[in-house]
């Protein structure tokens, strides 16, 4: 019994895994379709990890930190479906145009749109379930290793279909499928540019780290080799260096690869808060993870790779229109195109749902109403992610969102300084209490 339960505690992480690199390849997934494979795919992965731990008589680990935010999210969601009926009759926003679409849509409900309420439920349910699995059945560097270079390899397949795209100006037979007709994206499977560098982002953030991860284990020795020498700081950085190149194997060159043809990817799509991010990203990580010892071989890495994905967009003729974008940075207002006359104008709402928001999903129809100067142009999504929380959230649904930001992050950077003991890398970055909470 214990061998199967091995065998379905495997197949739940993979099929977690698989349902989230699942959701590019469909249109980004925003189509419909993607949240009920989200959903399908997470009860499932969740029903084989407690099938796994029954048949192997063991208790769930740990509970994931992130999940406690994320399911607080989805309560506030279903707070938001409550009835409420005759609420929007005493609100004055101060419309200075009328018109029938400037009106908050009927519902009897608090959300001003419950069917997207409940689809975002659905979604925080499912990213809470797939939270527990991953803790629950990745406690291993092997697991996580694969997890992690399915990802990987799953960018870096989109970025192919991305480049096939643009150079053979095609449409990818999927986009056909999800939108009904030849539809062709910005980049790849993805409706917004923004929204393919957000992915690429995350999956250049995992192979990132599994090249760190290579790349400290591979000086374990040198640091021996390093402290024994009683030489000036020039030839400690020149030793480092050769040291750093005599350690290279395939396994270490792969992730490299994988590091430079994600970040070309990013710089592909042409969004300049996706290029933006990365750059800053790297930098925040360089700043606070590198220390002196180890700085020439980190920046040596960061110049290779630089260069690598500088050298790749002018192979493929993509650098100037990435330049070209960039520069309009240079004027930010317009650059902005018009987003932030438009964020002033939807932040009134909050005034009117300052505590728990107009209803999460709902900032397409909720924001209307207090744009007192319609340009034409429908903003089903704010292109800010807290302008658009504070809105649909309110004050407790901007705090949920910054701190699952923030639960994240912690566990991330714990995990990775308990990467290198034997022990489960999540065991300490669950709320104190969690095992008497499994205990029951």
């Amino acid at each position: 019994m214990r061998n199967i339960g091995n065998v379905l505690s495997s197949l739940s992480a993979a099929v977690a895994v698989v349902t989230v690199a699942s959701l590019p390849w469909m249109l980004g997934g925003v189509v419909p379709v993607a949240r009920a494979i989200l959903l399908v795919g997470a009860v499932v992965a969740g029903l084989l990890s407690l099938l796994a731990n029954m048949l192997r008589r063991r208790r769930p680990n740990s509970l994931p930190l992130v999940a406690v935010p994320l399911t607080a999210l989805a309560v506030l969601g279903i707070w938001q479906l409550r009835p409420a009926p005759d609420q929007l009759e005493f609100i004055d926003h101060g419309l200075t145009a009328s018109s029938d679409i400037l009106a908050f849509p009927s519902t009897s409900a608090a959300s001003l749109s419950p069917p997207d309420t409940r689809s975002v439920v659905g979604t925080l349910l499912a990213a809470t379930i797939l939270s527990f699995v991953c803790f629950d059945q990745m406690q291993t560097l092997r697991t996580i290793s694969f997890a992690g270079s399915f990802l990987v390899l799953n960018g870096v397949c989109i970025i192919a279909v991305g480049f096939t795209q643009q150079f053979k100006d095609t449409v990818f037979p999927l986009n056909e499928v999800w939108s009904l007709g030849g539809y062709r994206g910005p980049f790849a499977t993805f409706v917004n540019p923004n929204n393919a560098a957000g992915w690429l982002c995350l999956c250049f953030g995992i192979a990132c780290g599994g090249l760190a991860f290579h790349m400290t284990t591979a000086s374990v020795g040198a640091r021996v080799r390093m402290r024994a020498a009683e030489s000036s700081l020039m030839d400690r950085c020149r030793q480092r260096v050769f040291l750093f190149f005599a350690d290279l194997d395939v396994w270490r060159i792969l992730p490299f690869l994988a590091v430079a043809l994600l970040a070309t990817g990013v710089a592909a799509t042409r969004s300049r808060g996706g290029i933006l991010a990365l750059v800053l990203s790297m930098a925040a990580t360089l700043a606070f993870q590198t220390s002196w010892r180890r700085l020439p071989a980190a920046l040596l890495i960061l110049a290779v790779c630089g260069g690598s994905v500088y050298g790749l967009l002018r192979w493929l003729n993509l650098d100037q229109g990435v330049i070209t974008e960039m520069e309009t940075l240079q004027n930010l207002d317009e650059a902005g195109g018009g987003r932030e006359a438009h964020w002033s104008a939807s932040l009134r709402a909050v005034l009117d749902f300052p505590v728990t928001g107009t209803g999460l999903g709902s900032y397409r129809f909720s924001t209307l109403p207090y744009q007192s100067e319609p340009t034409g142009n429908w903003f089903r999504n704010a292109d800010n992610h807290y302008v658009e929380m504070i809105v649909e959230g309110g004050l407790v649904g901007l705090m949920l969102f910054v701190a699952v930001g923030l639960c994240g992050l912690i566990t991330g950077m714990g995990a990775w300084q308990r990467s290198r003991s034997g022990s489960s890398l999540w065991s300490e970055f669950a709320p104190r209490g969690s095992r008497r909470v499994y205990a029951g």
